[in-house]
C-alpha cells in the first residue's frame, strides 16, 4: 500500500484499487485502477441532533496519515465536530464516523448512484430482487409483506462493482436512487455513530 498526502487530499493505493480522499470540497473515491474508473463514491456527510434538522459537513481536515488509515475532523454547517477514520486494507475500506455532539441522533451519508447502477441484497424481501427506487427500512417487523421484513440484513451488492456492508444495531434506512433524488444512496442511520465496510470486487461472487 502507498499513500500519497497533500493538505487537502490523500491517496492510499492497492494492487488493484485507488483510494482519494479530498478535503475542499469532502469527497470519498474508490476506483479500479486497471479500468481506471470509479467504483463507489462517497458525497455528503450529514448529522441530526436530537432536536434539531440535518447538518451537511462543510469543512473537512486530514489529521492523520498512514500506510493503510487515514483521519479526519469534519465539521457540520452549525460547527458540530465529527470524527471519521478511514482503514484501506487487503482491498477492504472500513469507515467509522462518530458524532462529538451529545444528544446525536442520526448520522448520514450519501452515495453516488449511477443511471444504470442496481442493487440487490437487504436481507428477505418482499417487494422485488432490484432495490433500486426503494427506501429500505432496516428494522425487524413482525410482519412479512411489502416493504416490511422480520429477517433485514445491512448489506447490499452493486451492479458499480461493490458490497455494502452496515454495522448496526439501531434502525437504518436505506434510499436507494429514489424517485426525488435518482443519483444518490442515502444511507441514514439512528445512532451517533456509523461503521460501514464496503468491499470491491469485479464479479458479484468475488465481492
Amino acid at each position: 500500500m502507498d499513500v500519497h498526502p497533500s493538505h487537502e487530499a490523500a491517496t492510499l493505493t492497492s494492487d488493484e484499487y485507488v483510494l482519494r480522499v479530498r478535503t475542499a470540497p469532502f469527497a470519498c473515491v474508490l476506483s479500479d485502477s486497471a479500468r481506471n474508473h470509479p467504483v463507489w463514491q462517497m458525497q455528503a456527510v450529514w448529522f441530526r441532533p436530537e432536536e434539531g434538522a440535518w447538518q451537511r459537513v462543510v469543512q473537512a481536515e486530514l489529521t492523520v496519515v498512514e500506510t493503510e488509515r487515514l483521519a479526519l475532523q469534519l465539521a457540520t454547517e452549525d460547527g458540530s465536530p465529527l470524527a471519521f477514520d478511514i482503514t484501506f486494507a487487503e482491498q477492504q475500506l472500513s469507515l467509522n464516523l462518530r458524532s462529538g455532539v451529545e444528544g446525536g441522533a442520526w448520522l448520514a451519508v450519501d452515495l453516488h448512484a449511477r443511471a444504470d447502477e442496481h442493487y440487490l441484497g437487504f436481507g428477505e424481501r418482499f417487494d422485488s430482487l432490484d432495490q433500486r427506487g426503494k427506501e429500505v427500512d432496516l428494522w425487524v417487523e413482525d410482519g412479512a409483506q411489502g416493504g416490511l421484513t422480520y429477517m433485514p440484513v445491512p448489506f447490499f451488492l452493486s451492479s458499480a462493482g461493490y458490497g455494502l456492508h452496515v454495522d448496526t444495531e439501531v434502525r437504518c434506512l436505506a434510499r436507494m436512487a429514489t424517485p426525488d433524488d435518482p443519483g444518490i444512496v442515502s444511507i441514514r442511520n439512528g445512532a451517533p455513530s456509523l461503521s460501514m465496510t464496503v468491499l470491491p470486487g469485479r464479479t458479484l461472487k468475488e465481492i
